[in-house]
């Protein structure tokens, strides 16, 4: 995670997490190998193999979806005139209704029958999807973000854009 960024060059680029959390994820699995060679028994040695190779798999899988995330150079962009996420147009701060912060997501409200772009996800498949859809259904398109994707935690994005629309745009925390 970043340290706090200031925002004199008017904007706050929104990237991938760094590989140092996948790494420690890696680290736990690879110890669970050792379960795996201590174990006596065969049900030991069954469990043991079967948490390694599920907790192996899962850290593969998020390094890969982190290599996605990190190849543009931002995620989404924040700056004076609006929301940039990459490879859509910019969205202007005119454009966006309503700011609201969950403990686990920030949340980019479109004024009623307008859509903002979604968040740039891997190619891959992603569990969440069905559950983005029935969101999507309930509000609309609304730009989510999720601070355990991106480098920035919540509370910065959410002073980047009370600094950035000088209070235009409501923003709610729950």
């Amino acid at each position: 995670m970043r340290k706090e960024k200031d925002l004199t060059d008017g904007a706050m680029e929104l990237r991938g997490p760094g590989y140092g959390t996948l790494l420690l994820e890696f680290l736990v699995a690879v110890s669970f190998c050792d379960g795996v060679v201590t174990a006596e028994g065969k049900i030991q040695v069954a469990l043991w193999t079967f948490m390694a190779t599920i907790l192996s798999l899962g850290t593969v899988l998020r390094i890969c979806n982190a290599r996605e995330w990190r190849k543009p150079a931002y995620l989404v962009r924040l700056d004076a005139t609006g929301i940039t996420v990459h490879g859509h147009a910019l969205v202007p701060w005119t454009e966006v209704a309503e700011v609201r912060a969950r403990p686990n997501c920030v949340m980019f409200f479109a004024p009623t029958g307008q859509d903002l772009p979604l968040f740039p996800r891997p190619a891959r498949s992603n569990p969440r999807d069905a559950a983005n859809a029935r969101f999507a259904r309930a509000y609309g398109r609304v730009l989510v973000i999720d601070p355990n994707i991106v480098d920035v935690p919540c509370r910065q994005i959410l002073a980047a854009v009370r600094e950035l629309t000088a209070g235009t745009v409501p923003v709610t925390q729950k």
